[in-house]
């Protein structure tokens, strides 16, 4: 069973974005699958500089759809930072990893599925709902 399941209530009415919100799920629960198998620490490295990569250009994919289409500023701004933190933070795991230092990947994985779920149901769904009222 997947770490994580797409559901529809994740839709955002937007084939490319909800492909690519599954891609997002694929990448997390790649990562997840490759826990706690020491053999995996290279392929976990990988996942994690896909997953970090494939978000930025999923953000630059929604924030230009956005912005293309006239959504509320304030809004707008919102969902950016959001997407800023969420890079950030991801590139903190990066140097993490890359510097031997012990990551717990429960912690990983754990604020991965969370960000991911939490923004999708709440951030995505609003724009959601803007253009599809």
């Amino acid at each position: 069973m997947p770490f994580i399941s797409w559901d529809n209530k994740f839709s955002v009415k937007v084939l490319e974005l909800d492909e690519q919100h599954r891609k997002l799920i694929d990448l997390i629960n790649e990562f997840y699958d490759g826990m706690g198998k020491i053999e995996n620490k290279k392929v976990l490295d990988k996942v994690l500089l896909e997953l970090l990569h494939f978000s930025e250009y999923h953000f630059s994919s929604e924030e230009e759809y956005l912005h293309d289409n006239n959504y509320p500023t304030d809004l707008l701004r919102e969902q950016v930072q959001q997407h800023r933190e969420f890079s950030k933070t991801i590139k903190k795991f990066v140097h993490r990893f890359g510097s031997n230092e012990s990551v717990p990947f429960v912690e990983v994985t754990n604020y991965l599925k969370k960000w991911l779920i939490e923004h999708m149901l709440d951030m995505d769904q609003k724009y959601a709902q803007y253009f599809n009222p």
